[in-house]
């Protein structure tokens, strides 16, 4: 079990990253100030008084920053600190709760989130060992829980002031990231994204990588490595089926190239470890976190 939170200035970390050798859900508050963030498939803007949570795995890129102070509160955690209050109110219940979500807090709740957070990053560590109080230790975990609970009583934040050009661009690369990330299987060239948009190529690469912080081919083949790896885990597929409905073309030898390139290890090795439970490093993801 690991559970780290901290305070501070956005303008040196947004997000904690996975502070365990397990994946770990990730917790953003901003106080003041905000961020723009690409989160798998999603185009972020999280401002003063809003709050995400990231899954395990999902990709993550900051992407800007406001000119002003920008305070955030961060949480990293990994699922087992959940298992108390799974086994209370359910699975069902509690997964969709910490699944990718933005909120917008209400002003007349925000006191008690702020105090919580504070309560929960002055306790530090005393999570993660087992020493200290008990009966302390299990009030704690509460005021965790109870943050948790609370987001089902919140909203999606109405969309951000922007400029019209500026919302133009933002939808036309949100559509275009939609589609990729649905349309993994399919012929993805550049050329009709950016024909779509009136662009050159170059332009429209500029403008995807401005809103994502990721070039367009390597957007694409995240997606399609990420839908090729869960076929892997979950499916007994020969390689060359494998490779074709991820949109890597009927040729196995290209995909098990392309693959190895990627992950370190073959296709059929990944499958193995996957099947024993063996721990598989996800290295499309492994970028720094700390932007």
């Amino acid at each position: 079990m690991r559970f780290v939170c901290e305070r501070g200035d956005a303008g040196e970390s947004v997000l904690l990253g996975d502070v365990s050798d397990e994946p770990c859900y990730q917790l953003c508050y901003m106080e003041t100030g905000s961020v723009d963030m690409f989160v798998e498939n999603r185009l972020v803007h999280l401002t003063g008084g809003e709050l995400c949570v990231i899954p395990p795995g999902a990709l993550i890129r900051v992407t800007g920053r406001s000119e002003f102070t920008n305070r955030r509160t961060a949480a990293a955690f990994t699922e087992d600190l959940l298992a108390p209050f799974i086994e209370a109110c359910g699975r069902e219940n509690v997964i969709p709760l910490i699944s990718a979500g933005h909120y917008a807090v209400p002003a007349e709740k925000r006191a008690r989130i702020e105090k919580i957070l504070g309560e929960l990053e002055a306790y530090g560590n005393a999570f993660n060992t087992d020493e200290g109080d008990v009966i302390d230790k299990f009030l704690k975990k509460n005021l965790f829980f109870e943050l948790l609970a609370g987001l089902r009583t919140l909203e999606a934040p109405a969309p951000a002031p922007r400029t019209r050009r500026k919302d133009e661009l933002r939808e036309m690369i949100q559509n275009t990231v939609t589609a990729i990330y649905d349309g993994y299987g399919e012929h993805l060239c550049l050329s009709r994204f950016a024909d779509a948009a009136g662009m050159t190529q170059v332009h429209f690469s500029r403008k995807f990588y401005e809103f994502t912080g990721m070039k367009y081919k390597e957007y694409v083949i995240y997606v399609r490595m990420k839908a090729a790896k869960k076929m892997l885990r979950d499916t007994g597929e020969p390689i060359s089926r494998i490779s074709e409905c991820c949109g890597f073309g009927g040729s196995s030898y290209y995909f098990s190239d392309a693959f190895k390139r990627i992950q370190g290890i073959s296709p059929l090795k990944y499958r193995e470890k996957a099947r024993k439970g063996q721990p598989l490093q996800d290295f499309i993801c492994s970028r720094s976190w700390r932007r």
